[in-house]
């Protein structure tokens, strides 16, 4: 379920903005709280805040991510390469190596 909140995201912020995909990205998780609320459920309270709160944060990301790609030449890799990974972690590597 959380791909299609994402997808949500990106699409809105593609075409809508940051603000929009910003307001989709907070405003879809409290929804849920909200629609939540009187649903009885076989975890606590607390579980379903913190979800809320941890989708929100995502989704934020997720969203500012896009915005910057889409309209800069700013490119996210998410990864280390290769020169970069002997640089910072060259002891970690060689240990794994052995």
């Amino acid at each position: 379920m959380p791909v299609l909140f994402a997808l949500h995201i990106i699409i809105i912020s593609w075409y809508g903005g940051l603000i929009a995909g910003e307001a989709l990205a907070i405003g879809l998780p409290l929804l849920r709280l909200v629609l939540e609320a009187n649903i009885p459920k076989p975890w606590i309270e607390e579980d379903t805040i913190i979800n809320a709160a941890i989708l929100i944060v995502t989704l934020s990301l997720i969203s500012l991510e896009s915005y910057i790609t889409n309209h800069s030449q700013a490119e996210f890799s998410h990864g280390l390469c290769p020169e970069c990974a002997e640089k910072h972690y060259g002891e970690f590597l060689k240990d794994k190596q052995k």
